[in-house]
């Protein structure tokens, strides 16, 4: 039997930003896989890329766009008339401060200073399951988000997740017999993989991202940065979605989450 972590956790708003989002910052209706492993990399503190599969399903209420401030650094020359804010232009040194007439323009880089504009998603309800590729860290990752080691964020650092429940439980499989299946509807919308969607012989109406899943870890000095190698095709599907067979699921108070591992 399959064993996995169990995350039941809720935002009230949230934005799981797209790659190709500028002038507005869109979001996906649920979070991407790397998102997902970065929050159980940064709360159980791995400094190390750990392999593990995800499934992903949740619902929200509604959405709203909401203005914040956005600095663009373009690397470019201070130019008074132009940038509001300058940083010096030397590796070592990250002081900076208001472009004023009387700041010398010479070693500094200009910084723009604009409204931006954001795509939240409200009162998010998310159940999220996790089959590390080494079953021993199925203890660790339940004590890290039990216990994280920062506080617990998915999408923007100020988009906090509240955590109601982390269980590990085995999970369930629908009856290849027509006669012992018991079909049952989905409560919540769901990333589903193409090849699990292809296996469930599912025909419903959905939308096909390509989505982040698999980071490098990379280090210099003290800085660290996370470079994307590998994505998943997973398709959108509405909650309501009626499964009969081959489909792995959950119960949680007394309702079936429907678990499509990526």
């Amino acid at each position: 039997m399959l064993k996995a972590v169990r995350v039941i956790a809720y935002q009230n708003m949230a934005n799981y930003r797209r790659p190709t989002a500028i002038a507005v910052q869109d979001s996906f209706k649920l979070p991407p896989y790397s998102t997902v492993i970065g929050l159980i990399h940064t709360a159980c503190g791995f400094t190390e890329y750990h392999p593990m599969k995800i499934s992903i399903v949740g619902s929200s209420k509604s959405s709203l766009v909401d203005m914040y401030t956005r600095y663009y650094h373009s690397g470019m020359k201070l130019e008074m008339d132009r940038h509001q804010l300058y940083v010096e232009n030397n590796p070592g040194n990250i002081l900076g401060g208001y472009a004023k007439p009387t700041v010398d323009a010479n070693g500094k880089i200009g910084i723009t200073r604009s409204l931006g504009y954001a795509q939240l998603m409200v009162d998010v309800e998310l159940a999220i399951y996790i089959v590390p590729d080494n079953p021993d860290e199925l203890e660790v990752i339940k004590y890290g988000l039990l216990n994280p080691v920062r506080y617990p964020a998915l999408g923007r650092h100020e988009d906090i997740l509240r955590i109601d429940n982390v269980e590990i439980v085995t999970l369930c499989k629908q009856s290849d017999d027509e006669e012992e299946s018991i079909p049952f509807s989905m409560a919540y919308d769901a990333l589903i993989p193409l090849d699990v969607y292809d296996e469930l012989e599912l025909n419903s109406l959905g939308t096909i991202y390509n989505m982040n899943k698999v980071f490098q870890i990379d280090k210099a000095g003290k800085e660290t940065s996370r470079k994307i190698v590998e994505r998943v095709k997973a398709k959108l599907i509405k909650g309501g979605t009626t499964f009969t067979v081959n489909a792995l699921y959950d119960t949680y108070l007394g309702k079936k989450i429907g678990v499509f591992m990526a």
